[in-house]
């Protein structure tokens, strides 16, 4: 990533393409700093769910869409989590497409999130972004 003369990263920077597959998420497409995620959580339009919390805003078109992940200790031990996790970032990774490309995710996962199968999953975040 390159900085500017103030030290800030710039946001779009680097390859945009995935060179593995078509259906990659690689490092362009995730929010990776914290300041990143509390400037969505904070400026972004949320959608409510039974089981999870998408937030998003907008940016310039010229940048791919950046999703983020927030799934806490009340979800479950690390096992949980890290399962939350894999099933979102699969989810994003098969169905980003479908997405407004001129947004920046973060979805953040409450605890009844660890008990959904994969397609209760896929319906509910399905009807959260689609908010």
């Amino acid at each position: 990533m390159s900085t500017s003369e103030t030290g800030d990263v710039a946001r779009c920077s680097g390859s945009t393409t995935n060179r593995t597959a078509p259906f990659g998420f690689g490092k362009p497409l995730r929010l990776r700093r914290r300041a990143e995620f509390l400037t969505i959580q904070k400026r972004g339009r949320k959608s409510h769910s039974a089981n999870f919390v998408v937030c998003s805003v907008t940016h310039p078109p010229a940048c791919p869409s950046r999703f983020g992940f927030s799934v806490s200790r009340r979800v479950g031990n690390s096992v949980v989590r890290n399962r939350v996790k894999r099933r979102l970032r699969e989810f994003i990774r098969l169905n980003r497409r479908e997405l407004p490309a001129t947004r920046d995710y973060v979805v953040i996962a409450k605890p009844g999130a660890a008990n959904l199968t994969y397609a209760a999953l896929v319906a509910e975040l399905r009807r959260s972004f689609a908010a």
